[in-house]
């Protein structure tokens, strides 16, 4: 299970007209004069734990709860919901998770001790990580992407030299293509990874937005089985067979894109989303000069 780092405090809370942080099962903060220990009759207050908690955590807790604070206030602006039995699964998975790696004689609040976890940060973490998601789903749309396979190689090095070498190899690769000769022949010949050998290049859906205009543009034309020219990329020199379009994918394969892309979509929504905030801190304090 992949859950957002949220490292938020069990003490804290926080609201404003717009937004309120609660979390089902959130333990309170002892009053300030409370007394949370005692010491050969000397009495430690909760006040006298809460400037080193700030001194040890307030950065992070505090973008953590901003961050918390974005992505469920804009999942409420959708009208996007993430009840509470999505996130009582969700914390239930976790917590099975965690039981799996158990040690003998260890229980799950040991475990979770050790890794700075409790049950109320779980479902902050998750209910976050669920709204994100279902942000990221709404804007999905399979028009926006493509399966396809790929032919990469990668020059020797930077020179000038060594890039055309790569170009002229994989141009080549493309005109005997073109010329009758098999995919696989040709993955098999060129191919160094051996992962991409075996799946003859295959790369699954990938969101359009990812290739190069310059391979884009030619794309758009191309139909089910055709391959794209050379193209260089951050992988190299590349060329692409066309494995099927997004506007013609079936309702199972929709759902493999979004599975497939998720972790994309969720980066580039939350990306966005932070991008458009206004956020001002006031913490930490400036210290000097």
């Amino acid at each position: 299970m992949v859950i957002t780092s949220f490292l938020l405090g069990a003490h804290l809370l926080w609201q404003n007209a717009a937004f309120q942080f609660t979390v089902q099962g959130l333990a309170k903060a002892p009053a300030p004069t409370a007394t949370v220990a005692t010491v050969n009759g000397v009495e430690i207050k909760a006040k006298d734990v809460e400037d080193l908690l700030w001194d040890l955590h307030g950065t992070t807790v505090l973008k953590d709860i901003i961050y918390y604070n974005l992505f469920i206030t804009e999942a409420r602006k959708r009208g996007i919901v993430v009840t509470q039995e999505e996130v009582d699964k969700g914390v239930a998975g976790a917590i099975d998770e965690i039981k799996q790696g158990l040690t003998a004689g260890q229980t799950v609040e040991q475990a979770m001790a050790q890794q700075g976890q409790t049950r109320s940060l779980f479902a902050v973490r998750i209910k976050s990580n669920l709204a994100l998601t279902k942000i990221a789903l709404a804007d999905f749309n399979p028009k926006d992407y493509i399966k396809i396979s790929t032919i990469v190689v990668r020059p020797n090095s930077a020179a000038a030299t060594d890039v055309a070498n790569a170009i002229q190899v994989v141009q080549k690769a493309y005109d005997r293509i073109k010329a009758g000769e098999k995919w696989d022949k040709l993955v098999d010949e060129l191919t160094v990874e051996q992962a991409a050998k075996q799946n003859r290049g295959f790369l699954g859906w990938r969101n359009l937005s990812l290739f190069p205009k310059e391979a884009l543009s030619e794309i758009e034309t191309l139909k089910k089985g055709d391959i794209t020219k050379p193209v260089h990329t951050s992988n190299g020199i590349q060329m692409f067979r066309i494995e099927d379009k997004g506007d013609a994918a079936t309702k199972e394969e929709i759902e493999i894109m979004k599975n497939e892309n998720i972790g994309v979509l969720r980066q580039q929504v939350g990306t966005k989303i932070l991008q458009s905030a206004k956020i001002e801190y006031n913490y930490p304090p400036k210290i000097g000069g």
